[in-house]
């Protein structure tokens, strides 16, 4: 029965072609998908020194620090600034708006502050004698160790006392002086207190809060309560030094307004009887004038217009007054009797002419009557214009008169209005001064009454000995220093994760970054066992054939088995490796004896002609190769087969022959050859040379498709397994899986969190113990 006889499934195709998944890794065996549980506990049980250390060396300094800062307490003072404006603290208040109530209180908090202030309580407390307001009196302090401090008073004075002596021997380096004069050390001084001194305001009211910081809480409440003093001390002498200016400033002021109101009287009194009396400049009376004028000027151009009119239409009609004796202009007896005649003369005209004929002379003598009577019409029509002229002339000399006197009255009503208007500014300039002085007058009178008023802040709560510190927050700073030193350990560890060496050390890496299974995981032996069983793994399986070692051999010949049966991957094995010194002869050797012991038929070919590992892994000579074949044409291909002494199983070498081993495999008898001696065999495993160094392992995949990489634990680099996937890959080899050789299972069982820590469990050790001696 055929042992390769089975149906290829439909499983994943196996690695080969498609380079898509080769891509960036993930560092100390990541998890495929997200952060696991068991990852992060893997990856920090195998650091946890690292991170101790790092820990540690944070939080012992950090907590030494901590535990050796002095203790200080906070005793704080309350003042609330009253809602009433002062009366006469200022000029501004007297005429101008008060301030806001909140810009009031940020300027109280800054006289609080300021070194006024400061210099008034050092010399009330006389905190200049106190060791931790002057730096000079430090170093007697220095060399007694604080109680408080316990263990490490002793270390905390020594370390003070050394940079004490430090600081003078950089002063006498750079030539400066040692000594202070009395005012650098009350400007030091004042700079200290306002380094421990703060004041704020609470929320949105109007009540500040001064609070002061030392080392002894007794001065702490001294320190609070005699800022507090101090500041309402400043506060009533601001006040009666500002009342008593205020005073000064408003009698001279209220002088000085007197005199102004006077001289606005008297203005006013002058330029009135300047214009009204003087001059005559009642603007009501000429605004009376000048509308009853206004009306007469009107009916003056009214009856000029109307005369003009009269005159045009009685122009008009005397061309046409003989034609029309019924003309209106003209009604009068002497026109009538006129047009009467004219009339008369024209009718007999008009009938002699039709008896006699226009030559007639009595038709002649008509005519000369009849031009008489006209020329005395015209006569009479140049008198009735001549009367109507005479009639415009008077109305525009009329109208001329009233518009002299309209214009005179104008001008009068400007100069009285202006008048009007300096007089009523004068009044109103009279009213303000009036209004000035009389204010002033009633700021006197207060400024009177309230000369002895209190100041306008008030203590709300003054300051006691606090009994306990406000600083240092030891537990707070104990806990961040403990969670800083936690973040540098974790930091710390992941810097060692990410930077470590660029080799393979877990399954899960090799799966995760290239879609390949693992055939198996070799161990690696130990050195006395090494020795012991001959020096190699294949040794090793022979002398201890249910050892670990053995059974992962096991494992690579079951993966191939099953990546023939259920992926259709030829029977025939290219087992290469990306650089030299992986193992991969050995993995041949073993796995070949492995298949020979499961009862399949193996050929094992040796093609590194550089070492012939394989061939002396299976005790086999190696001197007669395929090579041969290219020099002596007689020789047959199973004349060169040898018989390995270790197993069911044949082992040949290529050699390298006259031309080097690419022209050996590029030759068609030795590729029949092979053919041939494939027939006769289950399985054919190839032992070729690293793919990286030695470029004619590409022309081996023309033999098969079928390729197993050997990669080396936490030696062989990503990049150069990347180099040699990609080459197999290009060369149309098929990869069915990898095997991890020389691999330290305790070591391994750290970075792989999937099975990797069975290799270590006890009873999986002990369970290969009972069968190695059973």
């Amino acid at each position: 029965m055929n042992p390769l006889a089975g149906t290829p499934s439909a499983l994943s195709p196996p690695y080969g072609g498609d380079l898509r998944r080769v891509g960036p890794h993930r560092e100390g065996g990541a998890a495929p998908s997200g952060i696991e549980i068991d990852w992060l506990f893997a990856l920090f049980w195998r650091r946890r020194g690292l991170f101790l250390l790092v820990a540690l060396a944070v939080l012992v300094p950090a907590a030494i620090g901590i535990l050796s800062l002095p203790h200080l307490y906070m005793a704080s003072a309350r003042v609330m600034v009253e809602a009433r404006p002062a009366r006469m603290v200022d000029i501004l208040p007297v005429v101008g708006a008060l301030p806001d109530d909140r810009a009031a209180v940020l300027s109280e908090l800054e006289v609080i502050r300021s070194p006024q202030i400061a210099r008034e309580v050092i010399q009330a407390l006389r905190l200049d004698q106190v060791p931790e307001f002057n730096d000079a009196l430090r170093r007697t302090e220095a060399g007694t160790p604080s109680p408080a401090a316990g263990w490490l008073g002793g270390a905390k004075a020594v370390a003070l006392e050394i940079i004490a002596e430090a600081r003078r021997l950089v002063r006498s380096v750079m030539g400066t002086p040692q000594m202070l004069t009395p005012e650098q050390v009350e400007a030091r001084v004042v700079e200290k207190l306002l380094k421990q001194l703060d004041v704020v305001s609470l929320g949105e009211s109007r009540v500040i809060e001064v609070d002061v910081t030392a080392r002894d809480p007794e001065l702490a409440a001294k320190i609070s309560n005699q800022v507090v003093e101090a500041y309402v001390r400043h506060r009533r002498e601001l006040q009666q030094a500002g009342t008593q200016e205020t005073n000064r400033w408003l009698k001279e002021r209220l002088a000085g307004l007197e005199e102004d109101v006077r001289q606005a009287e008297q203005a006013v009194e002058n330029f009135r009887e300047q214009t009204v009396v003087g001059r005559g400049l009642d603007l009501a009376l000429i605004n009376q004038q000048l509308k009853e004028l206004s009306s007469l000027t009107v009916t003056a151009r009214a009856e000029l217009e109307s005369r003009r009119a009269e005159l045009a239409k009685t122009e008009a009609a005397a061309v046409h007054a003989t034609e029309a004796p019924s003309l209106s202009l003209f009604a009068s007896p002497t026109f009538d009797q006129l047009r009467s005649t004219l009339a008369d003369l024209r009718q007999q005209q008009a009938e002699l002419t039709g008896t006699y004929g226009e030559h007639h002379p009595r038709i002649k003598a008509l005519g000369d009557r009849i031009w008489s009577i006209q020329q005395q019409i015209h006569v009479e029509v140049q008198d009735v214009i001549a009367g109507i002229r005479t009639k415009v002339a008077i109305a525009e000399v009329e109208l001329q008169a009233r518009q002299a006197d309209l214009d005179r009255l104008q001008h009068e009503r400007i100069a009285a209005t202006r008048a009007q208007t300096r007089l009523d500014a004068l009044d109103r300039t009279l009213e303000a001064k009036r209004d000035v002085l009389t204010t002033f007058l009633q700021r006197e009178q207060e400024t009177a009454q309230f000369t002895d008023e209190q100041p306008q802040v008030r203590v709300v709560s003054s300051a006691s000995a606090p009994p306990r510190s406000s600083q240092p927050k030891t537990f707070l700073l104990l806990a961040v220093a403990a969670m800083g030193a936690g973040l540098g350990g974790v930091g710390a560890v992941l810097v060692a994760e990410n930077t470590r060496r660029e080799g393979f050390l877990s399954l899960d890496e090799i799966e995760n970054s290239y879609g390949l299974s693992v055939h198996a995981v070799v161990p690696v032996i130990d050195r006395k066992r090494m020795r012991k069983a001959g020096g190699s793994v294949v040794a090793d399986a022979v002398a201890q054939p249910r050892s670990m070692a053995c059974e992962s051999l096991h494992g690579i010949a079951l993966g191939i088995v099953g990546a023939v049966r259920t992926q259709g991957l030829p029977p025939c094995v290219l087992l290469t490796s990306a650089m030299p010194a992986e193992g991969k002869s050995s993995m041949a050797a073993g796995t070949a004896m492995a298949l020979a012991s499961l009862g399949f038929r193996v050929l094992v070919i040796d093609a590194d002609p550089h070492r012939h590992r394989a061939c002396q892994l299976l005790r086999t000579p190696g001197n007669a190769c395929l090579a041969d074949l290219l020099d002596d044409p007689e020789l047959r291909p199973g004349d060169l087969v040898q018989r390995s002494p270790l197993g069911n199983l044949d082992v040949v070498a290529i050699g390298k022959g006259s031309f080097g081993l690419a022209h050996t495999l590029g030759s068609a008898v030795v590729l029949q050859a092979i053919d041939r001696l494939k027939v006769g065999y289950d399985f054919v495993l190839i032992d070729a040379p690293p793919v990286l160094p030695v470029a004619e392992t590409r022309l081996l995949l023309a033999l098969t498709r079928h390729c197993v990489m050997v990669v080396r634990w936490n030696h062989t680099s990503r990049k150069a397994v990347d180099h040699a996937l990609r080459q197999v890959a290009g060369a149309g080899g098929l990869l069915s899986g990898v095997v991890l050789n020389l691999v330290d299972v305790r070591r391994m069982a750290a970075f792989d969190y999937t099975e990797t820590h069975l290799l270590t469990d006890k009873s999986y050790r002990r369970y290969f113990n009972e069968r190695r001696h059973a």
